[in-house]
C-alpha cells in the first residue's frame, strides 16, 4: 500500500502555486588577464595566455548569469586595457566582487602543476605596492573568497592544490570591494597546458570558481539559480514539500539526475524505507588538501601585474549553457542535452522484464556502505525495485534516463491505473521494457515529450525535470482523491 499519503499532509497537497520573489542580483565584475598584443604566458606547446584567460571567463560569466549574479566583463571583446583601467571598471560598476583570470608560468621548473587563489593581505604589505586603504580591512574577506574559489577549482577541476597566496597585484591591492586573481594551471607545464586546451576542463574552472562565488556570496531567494526557469515553481513546491534540496542555497535545474538521487527522491515521496534514516542529496564535496597547501614559486606572477604607477600601465607582455521554456511543454523537454544512461541498461533502473540476473546478495562492487545513499538504495534493491548489472555493479552515481525514470517511478508506485495499448511516440518501441510505464504516465499527464510525438527514452532526466514529475503526480493523486465516488 503506497504510503505517500502518510508523509504529505493534506495542506502541503492543497499548497497554492509560490510566486518567485526577485532576488537582488549582486554584481560580480570578471577580468580575463591580458589581452590585445600582450598574450600573457605562452605555454610549452604555444597557447596564448590571454585565450585560455578569455575562454574561462566567458564560461564564468555564463554560469554566474545562470545562477542570478549580476555579471559585467572588464573587457568585452580581446583588446589592451591597463591595469588601472580594469580597476576602473569595477569601482564604476560599484562591484560586490572582482575576480581576474589568469594562467600561470613557472619556467625554472616545467614539473610545477596547479592552481592558486592571489589575495591582498594587510599583513603581507610590499611597500614598493602599497595598496588603496578601503582595500586594508578587507583582508578577511579577500581571503575567504579565495579559499571558496580555489575549493571550488581543486573539487570541481580536480587540479592540484597550490593554496591561497598574499599578494600586492595591482588588480588585487586596488579598489574597494573584495577581489582576487586565479592562476588557473601553470602554462609551463604540458599536462596543465593540455588541460587548458580541453573545454569540458574550462567549463570544470568556470564552474569551480561560480561554487566559490555562490558559497562567499550567496543571493537572496529560495534557489536563486531557478529564477526565470520554466520549473522553478514546480521546484519550489517541491522543496516546501521536503522532496527536493540544493547545495550552497542553488538547486543545479540543468544537471542529469543520478539513479541514486532518484531513489532518493523517491523515497521522501514513497517512504519505501520506512523509518531508515534517508538522504536526498549527497553532501557537499570537501575541498582536497587544504591543509597541506602549499604556496606557488616565488615567481607565480610576473613584474607586469603588480603595476607599479607611474612607471607605464602595467598592462606589459607576457610573463606569467539555460534552457528556457520548452513551446507548450512540461519540464521533460528542457533537457542539458545528455544523451542518456548506457545502451547496457538492465533492470537495475526498474526495467520491466530485465535481460540480467541480479547478483545473489545485495553486495555490489560499485556500492559501499560509505556512499551516501547506500541505505536507499539497498532497501530499493530488496523491494525488488532495482537489481544490478551484470559486471557486479549497480551504478548508483550514473546519470539516469528518461526511460528508466519512466520503468522505475512506475514500480514504486504501486497503482491500478489502466493504459491503452498504442503509444504515441514514434522513438518507443512498443516492445521495450520501458514502453508501458511511459505510456501510463504520459497518458494521465505526469511526462510528455521533448517535442511533438518525441519522447527521447535515452536522454538524461534532469533535476528540474524530476521534480515536475513529482509535482505533477502530487497534484494527479490531490484530483483523484477529489473525484467523487
Amino acid at each position: 500500500m503506497p504510503n505517500w499519503k502518510k508523509t504529505l499532509t493534506c495542506a502541503a497537497l492543497l499548497i497554492s502555486l509560490i510566486s518567485p520573489s526577485a532576488a537582488q542580483a549582486a554584481t560580480v565584475v570578471l577580468d580575463a588577464g591580458h589581452g590585445g598584443s600582450d598574450p600573457g604566458a605562452i605555454g610549452v606547446n604555444g597557447l596564448y595566455e590571454k585565450i585560455a584567460n578569455r575562454q574561462i571567463t566567458m564560461l564564468l560569466k555564463e554560469e554566474l548569469i545562470a545562477r542570478g549574479y549580476t555579471v559585467i566583463l572588464t573587457s568585452e571583446t580581446d583588446q589592451n586595457m591597463s591595469l588601472q583601467q580594469r580597476v576602473d571598471v569595477k569601482e564604476r560598476e560599484k562591484a560586490d566582487l572582482f575576480i581576474s583570470i589568469h594562467a600561470n608560468a613557472y619556467p625554472k621548473d616545467s614539473q610545477v602543476s596547479g592552481t592558486l587563489v592571489l589575495y591582498f593581505d594587510k599583513n603581507h604589505i610590499d611597500p614598493n605596492y602599497l595598496p588603496s586603504p578601503e582595500m586594508i580591512p578587507l583582508t578577511e574577506q579577500n581571503k575567504r573568497l579565495a579559499q571558496l574559489v580555489l575549493d571550488g577549482i581543486v573539487s570541481k577541476a580536480h587540479t592540484v592544490n597550490r593554496g591561497i597566496v598574499p599578494s600586492s597585484v595591482f588588480v588585487v591591492r586596488k579598489g574597494t570591494m573584495p577581489s582576487i586573481l586565479v592562476e588557473t594551471v601553470f602554462l609551463s607545464n604540458a599536462s596543465d597546458e593540455a588541460k587548458l586546451l580541453d573545454p569540458s576542463f574550462r567549463a570544470k574552472v568556470a564552474e569551480g570558481i561560480a561554487d566559490g562565488v555562490s558559497a562567499f556570496l550567496p543571493l537572496p531567494g529560495e534557489f536563486p539559480d531557478t529564477n526565470g526557469h520554466w520549473a522553478r515553481e514546480a521546484i519550489l513546491r517541491m522543496k516546501e514539500q521536503g522532496i527536493v534540496e540544493g547545495s550552497n542555497s542553488l538547486f543545479a535545474p540543468q544537471r542529469p539526475l543520478s539513479r541514486a538521487e532518484f531513489l532518493a527522491m523517491a523515497d521522501r515521496l514513497f517512504g519505501f524505507t520506512a523509518e531508515e534514516d534517508s538522504q536526498v542529496l549527497p553532501p557537499d564535496e570537501e575541498s582536497e588538501g587544504e591543509e597541506d597547501a602549499v604556496a606557488g614559486p616565488e615567481e607565480d606572477v610576473t613584474d607586469d601585474v603588480y603595476g607599479q604607477p607611474p612607471q607605464g600601465d602595467g598592462s606589459g607582455s607576457g610573463g606569467s549553457d539555460i534552457g528556457g521554456d520548452p513551446a507548450g511543454g512540461d519540464g521533460s523537454t528542457d533537457t542539458d542535452g545528455s544523451d542518456g544512461d548506457p545502451a547496457d541498461h538492465d533492470g537495475s533502473t526498474g526495467t520491466d522484464g530485465a535481460d540480467s540476473d541480479p547478483a545473489p546478495t545485495h553486495e555490489f562492487s560499485d556500492l559501499h556502505a560509505d556512499h551516501w545513499g547506500y541505505a536507499i538504495v539497498k532497501k530499493a534493491m530488496e523491494k525488488g525495485y532495482v537489481q544490478g548489472y551484470p559486471d557486479g555493479t549497480v551504478r548508483p552515481d550514473d546519470t539516469i534516463s528518461r526511460a528508466e525514470v519512466s520503468a522505475l517511478f512506475d514500480r514504486i508506485w504501486e497503482h491500478s491505473v489502466q493504459t491503452k495499448a498504442t503509444l504515441s511516440f514514434v522513438d518507443v518501441d512498443p516492445n521495450s521494457w520501458y514502453a508501458l510505464a511511459v505510456n501510463r504516465l504520459g497518458q494521465i499527464g505526469l511526462l510528455f515529450g521533448v517535442r511533438p510525438n518525441t519522447f527521447a527514452p535515452d536522454r538524461s532526466m534532469t533535476r528540474a525535470e524530476a521534480a515536475v514529475l513529482f509535482d505533477r503526480f502530487i497534484q494527479y493523486q490531490d484530483n483523484q482523491s477529489k473525484t467523487p465516488l
